[in-house]
């Protein structure tokens, strides 16, 4: 499961218990790029030091709007095209 799917899944959790929701926030371009390299560490332990995951963000509006989540793509590079 991607960390965003996660982080996805753990914001619905108060919805199911009854407590009240919290707006989620958006992550910028470089916290993205942290959070998705820590992933990809995890993943693969053996990942170059310097790898970068040049992104930009892909989320529609009402994408945002409605369910909260954000959608990332690697720009340039060997991950060229991967989306988180």
């Amino acid at each position: 499961m991607s960390a965003l799917a996660l982080n996805l899944a753990l914001s619905l959790i108060p919805l199911f218990l009854g407590a009240p929701s919290v707006a989620p926030e958006r992550l910028g371009i470089e916290e993205a790029e942290t959070k998705i390299l820590a992933f990809e560490r995890a993943a693969s332990p053996t990942l170059a030091k310097d790898a970068r995951f040049p992104l930009e963000e892909l989320t529609p509006k009402k994408v945002w709007s409605r369910l909260g989540v954000q959608v990332f793509r690697v720009k340039k590079g060997n991950w060229m095209y991967r989306s988180y």
